[in-house]
């Protein structure tokens, strides 16, 4: 039995493995692979690791004031996200303190941004047993993995050739996109 494009059930199989071999020697995602070979490329490095990704997120984010010396470029909600995977990744618990310092902002404003994180789900406070004057804070459930999902989607829409962004939806099988895709240029500008 062929489909329409004249395949059979054992060539799909066979470029199944193809894709998967591929995947595999170039130490990347079947859906890298896929794009490479919709681009006709081989030459696409792999995705760098999402929280690899945020750390120089977070670096180019805190050089843009002193390189352009104008006082514009804060989103303190973004810089705490960042820090706080950044964090996680590194098995450190981050007080509150501590996250409204590194966002760059006064302390009032950078507590306002963490009111509003965890209104919209976020993050979770929660007290420190032995110090009640300190509390930490921790992604709610499953927003981790939203900002890794988005922070790898980025970053490998980044390291590809423009095109137009498309709005299909890949089904959820392990190795695939699980997202609707995105190109670089309509994501919000968080490095510039």
């Amino acid at each position: 039995m062929r489909n329409d494009a004249g395949m059979n059930p054992s060539d799909i199989f066979r470029l199944m493995q193809i894709v998967c071999a591929l995947a595999e020697r170039r130490a990347c995602s079947i859906s890298d692979v896929i794009d490479q070979l919709e681009m006709g490329s081989d030459d696409i490095p792999p995705s760098p690791d999402p929280v690899d990704f945020a750390r120089t997120a977070k670096h180019f984010r805190s050089s843009r004031e002193p390189t352009f010396g104008a006082p514009l470029f804060r989103d303190p909600a973004w810089d705490m996200l960042l820090d706080l995977l950044i964090s996680d990744a590194d098995d450190r618990r981050v007080s509150i303190s501590s996250l409204c310092l590194g966002s760059g902002v006064p302390v009032t404003t950078a507590l306002r941004h963490l009111d509003r994180l965890a209104q919209h789900s976020f993050i979770v406070r929660h007290d420190d047993e032995r110090d009640h004057r300190r509390s930490y804070v921790e992604f709610a459930q499953g927003r981790k993995d939203q900002l890794l999902q988005f922070l790898a989607e980025w970053a490998r829409e980044g390291r590809l050739p423009y095109r137009k962004p498309s709005a299909r939806v890949v089904a959820s099988t392990p190795g695939y996109r699980q997202c609707q895709r995105i190109s670089a240029a309509s994501h919000p500008v968080f490095l510039s």
